[in-house]
């Protein structure tokens, strides 16, 4: 599942993405896509707060 998630953020460099996926897996996403050197927003509700800034 790691690899469809990093396939669209690689075919959508640049643009913003929304990745849902069910509470009791989002540690293992967050520490995998981590990896990858892209900015994560975790969790959404720290993207709100950021925003205001």
């Amino acid at each position: 599942m790691t690899d469809r998630i990093k396939e669209v953020m690689t075919n959508n460099h640049g643009k913003r993405i929304l990745c849902i996926v069910g509470v009791e897996h989002n540690y293992f996403y967050e520490e995998a896509l981590k990896e990858t050197g892209w900015e994560l927003v975790y969790p959404i509700k720290r993207a709100e707060e950021m925003k205001r800034m």
